[in-house]
């Protein structure tokens, strides 16, 4: 039996989630800051094909908190640029018989910063993790959420439909600028040939864009990762008021 045990760094910067001995307790239900989200799609030392095997989920767990540090510095450093940055991610990852990863993407980032995410990314690809039991390849999905510094400047938080109002406000009621920009986003998409990205990126209280972050579908979406924060960044959008910070999200297509 397991009860989950949250785990605070000492700054307050992240959230992890890690299993421990309880005995008598029945698993709890799923949190939404959970380290091991998906981490044994098919439960331990079970296979769900000669290719796909299981993973033991408490190993998992135990080697993301160790990767949590470097993730950690990752941010830390990010936070040099943008005082403000924060959000949560999720990374997918497919593991070797060698406990390497071959296959490692965000479907889930609002840290709005691609710098950031390709240093997690790399801090992830570069543990040995538990070997697969069961199959050539094992697959594990960790999620974990980084908080914005108390002192940091408060940042609106501006869905697609909110951008799309604003932009169209500040065109005379036109929606052809938000209209151009998703186009010119879904074109970064099609040429990486993903499914889906979903782009998260600051707007400063000029409107202009000073990061992007992206995360995806699939493990094409990284592709369009240049050209979607080329897009974004040469795009002159609405200010979001004297001395205001907006985070945006946009989800293509």
């Amino acid at each position: 039996m397991y009860c989950r045990v949250l785990v605070r760094s000492l700054l307050g910067l992240f959230t992890a989630a890690a299993l421990v001995g309880c005995a008598g307790s029945a698993p709890p239900a799923e949190g939404p800051r959970d380290a091991n989200a998906g981490a044994n799609r098919n439960g331990a030392g079970m296979s769900a094909s000669a290719e796909i095997g299981g993973m033991n989920k408490a190993e998992v767990a135990e080697k993301g908190l160790e990767t949590l540090d470097e993730a950690k510095r990752c941010v830390d450093e990010a936070r040099k640029r943008l005082p403000y940055l924060g959000g949560d991610i999720a990374i997918f990852m497919r593991v070797n018989r060698q406990g390497r990863a071959v296959t490692a993407y965000l479907t889930k980032s609002t840290l709005g910063d691609q710098q950031t995410e390709t240093c997690i990314i790399k801090a992830f690809r570069s543990k040995t993790w538990p070997r697969p039991v069961g199959g050539k390849l094992g697959e594990l999905s960790q999620s974990y959420g980084f908080d914005a510094p108390a002192d940091a400047p408060t940042l609106e938080s501006w869905s697609s439909d909110k951008l799309a109002r604003a932009m169209a406000a500040d065109d005379d009621g036109s929606q052809a600028g938000y209209d151009e920009l998703v186009s010119k986003l879904d074109g970064c998409r099609k040429d990486a040939g993903s499914e889906r990205i979903e782009l998260t990126w600051y707007l400063d209280e000029d409107g202009m864009a000073q990061a992007v972050g992206l995360s995806s579908s699939d493990d094409k979406g990284r592709a369009a990762a240049d050209c979607a924060s080329m897009v974004a960044k040469t795009t002159s959008f609405p200010s979001p008021g004297p001395d205001v910070r907006a985070k945006v999200t946009v989800v293509v297509p």
